[in-house]
């Protein structure tokens, strides 16, 4: 059964190809939806994704009955809550600051921050940095109407370009990726400006022109791609990685985020793709 499926799908994309090499121009988005019947890949609108997301969210079903979550028209008793807990933390912390136990108190390392050396998540490349403030870089919330939010995630590391490694390589980890890039619009063209584990040649060939139909479909459109297996009938991908490399692909996500305050996109090259877009969007909200 598996063995016709796959020769059905091989099919598919023989047709494309010669279809193609014959002259005949078929519009990207055409060739998408001819490759998503076959599941070899996904489109799907973010927008869509996280306002159905939000609503879904914001409604909840209890004892028969559909209700709105009390946090939603309750804000004001929130933060009166949060102002007390704040309160009491403080009164806390004056009373134990100043009295160590345990073995720390006497090596005199009580006060060091280990995670800091060890580049740990909760780290966050600030020295003295609080628990509280760990916590609270960690609480970001991670899809915003935008995308991901890049710029909230790399806060739980260090600052800088060092924080932007570690924060590529702990996605790349959740994701099942082994390469991973971030690309931006720069002069017309989109381009790659951040890398993980691809090479040189790869990032500098990287380039999508701003008015071309692959950055209308998916950076314009702010969708989500997903490409199961090779090329999935999307010429362009050989343009990007070099056809050859291409057609080897185990899968492809493009999902779209921001870095530095800008529109940006996560290019995952996947490991394997047993998921859809759906489950990769539950990964990078719950990471």
């Amino acid at each position: 059964m598996e063995e016709l499926e796959e020769l059905e799908e091989l099919e598919e994309l023989e047709e494309l190809e010669e279809l193609e090499e014959s002259g005949s121009t078929i519009p990207l988005l055409e060739r998408i939806l001819h490759c998503e019947e076959s599941k070899m890949c996904e489109l799907k609108s973010y927008n869509d994704l996280y306002l159905s997301n939000e609503e879904l969210e914001s409604i909840r079903y209890e004892d028969g009955v559909y209700q709105i979550r009390e946090d939603l028209y309750k804000e004001e008793k929130k933060s009166k809550d949060s102002d007390l807990e704040e309160l009491v933390h403080s009164v806390v912390l004056d009373e134990t600051q100043g009295r160590d136990s345990g073995i720390g108190s006497y090596l005199g390392i009580s006060s060091v921050d280990l995670t800091s050396l060890f580049g740990g998540e909760t780290g966050t490349g600030e020295p003295g940095a609080s628990k509280n403030e760990r916590l609270s870089k960690k609480s970001v919330q991670l899809l915003s109407k935008d995308g991901f939010n890049f710029d909230g995630f790399s806060t739980r590391f260090n600052a800088g370009e060092v924080g932007i490694m570690k924060s590529m390589m702990k996605l790349s980890r959740k994701v099942n990726s082994v390469f991973m890039g971030i690309v931006t619009e720069l002069s017309g063209n989109w381009k790659m400006i951040e890398s993980l584990g691809f090479n040189e040649d790869t990032v500098k060939a990287f380039n999508i022109p701003s008015n071309s139909e692959f950055a209308d479909v998916v950076f314009d459109s702010n969708n989500i791609l997903l490409v199961n297996k090779g090329l999935g009938g999307i010429k362009e991908l050989g343009d990007l990685f070099g056809t050859e490399a291409a057609k080897n692909l185990n899968g492809v996500l493009f999902f779209p985020a921001v870095l530095n305050s800008r529109k940006a996109y996560m290019v995952f090259i996947l490991k394997k793709t047993n998921s859809d877009i759906m489950e990769y969007l539950q990964i990078l909200k719950n990471i």
